[in-house]
């Protein structure tokens, strides 16, 4: 029992001597607060995000929610309401951890509009179990991330005109284009 305890003992001195050396280390200098950022609100759909301060994550790795993501142009998109958990750790081992609330912001009166009259005029081909092109118009979510799309296929008629049975009536028509010239997101 004593040559077991002595064991014991010489392994946690080794033990703790090893965690002294790393510890005394004098050339990294932990950050103590998280990089600062800014969120903007999310709606129902994912499309909060997370804005850095320019070029500060090029100096560790992100993580949120448990999973490494990687920021374009500082910046972190696609981020649902609620609260979020983010780790950053700095390149030279340091890590950090944050909560960030990103607040629910509804859905905008002109986005409400025309989501409802591209899901009359367009969700029986493009909703359901099977949509066409795989383009559920009948969900809001969707309709905000194919704008673009919408724009040119309903609006401009490219490549070919959507509905294919001949345009909207010029007065649904114009709730589209106006939802679109405000910028094609959920905000407006």
């Amino acid at each position: 029992m004593n040559r077991i305890a002595g064991y014991a003992r010489r392994s946690l001195s080794c033990l703790t001597l090893a965690i002294l050396v790393a510890c005394n280390k004098t050339d990294i200098a932990c950050l103590t607060e998280f990089p600062p950022f800014a969120v903007s609100a999310a709606s129902e759909c994912r499309d909060g995000s997370l804005t850095f301060e320019r070029g500060v994550l090029s100096e560790g790795s992100l993580y949120l929610d448990g999973k490494k993501v990687t920021p374009v142009s500082d910046e972190v998109n696609g981020l649902s309401s609620g609260t979020h958990i983010l780790r950053w750790v700095h390149e030279d081992g340091c890590v950090l951890e944050s909560s960030v609330d990103v607040p629910k912001r509804g859905f905008g009166s002109r986005f409400t509009h025309a989501s409802r009259v591209l899901a009359a005029q367009c969700g029986s081909c493009h909703g359901g179990n099977n949509p066409h092109a795989g383009i559920d118009l009948n969900d809001p979510c969707r309709v905000a991330e194919q704008a673009e799309r919408i724009r040119a296929r309903a609006v401009e008629g490219k490549p070919s005109p959507m509905p294919p049975a001949g345009p909207m009536p010029d007065s649904l028509l114009m709730i589209v284009e106006l939802w679109l010239r405000s910028g094609g997101g959920t905000a407006y």
